[in-house]
Parts: C-alpha cells; sequence; structure tokens
C-alpha cells in the first residue's frame, strides 16, 4: 500500500503523503512485524539464539526509523508520541532478556 502511494503520488495532496514521509511509514511497518514475529516466537517457545537475532533485527529496525520519525515530530507532521513509541520499542526489541523464554 505504501508502496502504491508513493509511485502514484508525485504531488502528495499534504505532508503527510510525501515520499520521505510515506518511507518513514512503510519502515515502522516493517520494525512492527518483525517484533510482532518475535513475539510469536517468543510465545512458541523458540531456541534462546533464534530470539536473539529477531530482537536484535527488530531493535535494529527501529533504530533505523529513529531519524526519520524525529524529522517528521519536527515537522509536525507526526505526533510526538510517534518518537516516543520507536525510541520504547527500539530500547525493548534489541535487549530481550533470557527469562522471557519458558
Amino acid at each position: 500500500m505504501f508502496t502504491y502511494i508513493n509511485e502514484n503520488f508525485l504531488h502528495a495532496p499534504s505532508a503527510d503523503l510525501s515520499r520521505d514521509t510515506v518511507k518513514v511509514l512503510l519502515n515502522v511497518m516493517l520494525a512492527q512485524a518483525q517484533e510482532v514475529f518475535l513475539e510469536k516466537q517468543i510465545a512458541d517457545q523458540k531456541k534462546v539464539g533464534l530470539l536473539a537475532k529477531l530482537a536484535s533485527q527488530a531493535g535494529s529496525l527501529y533504530a533505523q526509523v529513529m531519524d526519520g520519525v524525529q524529522e517528521n515530530v519536527n515537522k509536525a507532521i507526526f505526533d510526538k508520541a510517534w518518537l516516543i513509541f520507536v525510541q520504547v520499542s527500539d530500547s525493548v526489541s534489541g535487549i530481550r532478556p533470557p527469562e522471557h523464554v519458558r
């Protein structure tokens, strides 16, 4: 959906549909999907090594979108809550302790 918007709206009708903003939204969605996949693997009691890799990837994805979200907050396109969400998700996703695995 975000790719379609980026390819078909050459002149965005509003700032929240600009190419850069849509790209940030796409990357936030990708990070969230990785986090959900991680949570599913934790629930399925997968091996700690796999969980560590998945957690690291989720944290890395959130870290990658941090600047884009910050830029959109500064431009008043995103609410500051978006930045707080990404910061917390980055912190939590990258440091899942083994005790989450039962």
